[in-house]
C-alpha cells in the first residue's frame, strides 16, 4: 500500500511502487490510470503529470470509488 498526498509526485509514486514490486524504476516503465465508477463506459484517465496524480489523491480523499490500475512494461 502506497500513502499518497496531493503534493506526492509523480515521479515518487512510480519509485514507490517499484519499490513495493521489488523493481528498479530505472529499469522498467511504469503507467498509472484510474476509471471512476461514475464514468464507467468511457476511457480510463492516464496519469502523465504531477497535476493528474494530485486530481486523482483528492478524488480518492472524497471517498469516491476508484481504483489506481499500474502497469509495468519491459526495459526502459
Amino acid at each position: 500500500m502506497v500513502t499518497l498526498e496531493t503534493t506526492t509526485l509523480l515521479e515518487q509514486v512510480k519509485i514507490m511502487v517499484c519499490e513495493d514490486y521489488v523493481m528498479d524504476h530505472n529499469v522498467v516503465n511504469v503507467k498509472f490510470s484510474y476509471e471512476m465508477v461514475i464514468q464507467r463506459g468511457k476511457p480510463p484517465i492516464i496519469i502523465i503529470n504531477d497535476r493528474k496524480i494530485s486530481n486523482f489523491v483528492r478524488y480518492a480523499k472524497k471517498g469516491l470509488s476508484i481504483c489506481l490500475c499500474v502497469t509495468f512494461s519491459g526495459m526502459v
